[in-house]
């Protein structure tokens, strides 16, 4: 037991650090957050129509990282990865890059 607990103190420590907790972690890992625009050259104009929504969705703050994979009868039209891997891992986010996604495989089974 601390003294805080022993004193009756209803101060939650948790809340107190988390912040700085956070802050420490994404300032441990250097790399940069983005794919700088310049580096990415569309293939096409779906290709460049989708990166340029989903550059505008990372920036927005409605989506932190993606990756577009788009296949039309068997061929690939676009493929591409944007923003980061994780709120507390600015790491960015690559075409080969792995996401938990649970069960949502389940739903895509049935759609197909």
């Amino acid at each position: 037991r601390g003294i805080a607990v022993s004193l009756g103190c209803q101060h939650s420590y948790l809340l107190a650090f988390a912040k700085y907790a956070r802050q420490a972690l994404r300032t441990s890992l250097t790399a940069s957050i983005f794919v700088p625009p310049s580096a990415f050259a569309p293939r096409n104009v779906l290709e460049a129509e989708l990166h340029k929504v989903t550059a505008e969705l990372c920036a927005g703050g409605d989506a932190l990282g993606l990756q577009v994979v788009v296949f039309r009868h068997g061929v690939l039209e676009a493929e591409f990865a944007w923003g980061e891997m994780g709120p507390l891992d600015p790491r960015p986010v690559k075409p080969d890059a792995l996401f938990c996604a649970f069960s949502c495989g389940k739903a895509l089974g049935v759609l197909l």
